[in-house]
């Protein structure tokens, strides 16, 4: 039995005037059903930095405590003793249920074969093709939450918001307005849908139910500033979503050499290597190596297909691409990354309190329920 909840979608058409919004958006808009071991891989996914320095909150892998939060549905809501919480770890599991809800409800909307975080992408690509907006009202730094890669090559600019208080949730939208604003994607690529996702997520004694609202604010971009790009968007995704993943392998010199740009500099030991478990989850299909994580709740969470005492999460990358990597090969194999998400869409299972996740840039990720023993 799949892990459930469900969640209001509320379209807001009216602010695509004069355009229509994308197909796969228009058919969001009512009821949705979340599969919420897949929010949670996808909450892993977008929290992970490309480059990172050894203190973020994505390093501990928060992500597998989420799920006890939840009551026990049908709808998205958080237990009373959620309220005794201070307020920051209210305010981060808002920010990352946020990001995870909204990257998995519209990764599937808009057909994406990849995403990344738009700063990090902004940086590897540059002018003409992709670049942020010099604006004093914004600053350089201002940028949605994500750039994805759509089938089509069609690139989709994604902000995302999360709050625990319905009130806030038109404020939060409307302060993504600039974020999207600055943004600037010329020839030979072009951007598609470009939306703010706000996400609301009820306490216990909240009136109103789960709500992610969406908007496309209009845009007014000057561009055509000219340069040499750096390399292709889908390299800059491949990199990014490699990364990320290495990050979470406990390998993050090699994380960042790949990030940077640096990947012929950077190798793999046989020790490295000898600790990532290998599996390989669908027949006929790669082989990953990976790490494993398991926590135990202090009590169970009710409302899941029986009792979850528990979660276990494994995380990998393609055993060929490891290989490449510690051959000092690691362009090569991004570069055949970047090809493979230009066209091949994330393959995805969930059944019997289990999720799987695998993706065109070479990661794998699985999240599963325990039951009591």
């Amino acid at each position: 039995m799949t892990i459930t909840r469900t969640i209001r979608v509320e379209l807001r058409s009216s602010t695509w005037s004069p355009k229509t919004p994308h197909s796969g958006l228009i058919a969001l808009n009512g009821t949705q059903v979340l599969d919420i071991l897949e929010v949670l891989l996808h909450v892993a996914i977008s929290t992970a930095p490309p480059v990172a320095y050894g203190f973020e909150l994505s390093q501990f892998w928060p992500w597998l405590r989420y799920l006890p939060a939840l009551t026990e549905g049908p709808g998205l809501r958080l237990r009373p003793e959620w309220t005794d919480l201070d307020s920051h770890q209210k305010t981060v599991l808002s920010d990352d249920f946020g990001m995870g809800a909204s990257t998995w409800l519209l990764s599937r909307a808009l057909d994406l074969t990849a995403f990344a975080p738009t700063n990090y992408v902004d940086g590897r690509v540059g002018p003409p093709w992709l670049y942020l907006e010099k604006s004093g009202k914004c600053g350089p730094s201002k940028s949605p939450d994500f750039i994805g890669l759509d089938g089509h090559g069609t690139l989709h600019a994604i902000e995302s918001k999360g709050t625990q208080t319905f009130g806030n949730l038109d404020r939060q939208l409307t302060t993504g307005k600039p974020q999207k604003r600055n943004l600037v994607v010329g020839a030979p690529y072009t951007l598609g849908e470009s939306v703010v996702a706000g996400i609301f997520i009820p306490q216990s004694n909240a009136k109103e139910d789960a709500l992610c609202r969406i908007i496309d604010p209009p845009v007014v971009q000057e561009g055509g500033v000219t340069g040499s790009p750096r390399e292709s968007v889908p390299l800059a995704l491949a990199r990014a979503n490699v990364s990320s993943t290495l990050h979470l392998l406990g390998l993050p010199a090699e994380a960042n050499a790949i990030a940077t740009g640096e990947e012929a500099t950077t190798r793999l030991t046989p020790a490295q290597m000898k600790r990532l478990h290998e599996e390989q989850p669908w027949p006929d299909r790669p082989a990953y190596k990976g790490i494993q994580r398991t926590v135990r709740f202090p009590r169970s969470a009710g409302g899941v297909g029986g009792t979850a005492e528990g979660v276990r999460a494994y995380v990998a990358l393609e055993s060929e691409l490891l290989q490449d990597i510690a051959r000092g090969r690691g362009r090569e194999a991004l570069e055949r990354l970047a090809d493979r998400a230009k066209k091949q869409r994330p393959n995805r299972r969930s059944k019997e309190g289990r999720a799987d996740l695998e993706t065109p840039t070479g990661t794998y990720a699985a999240i599963e329920k325990l039951d009591s023993e």
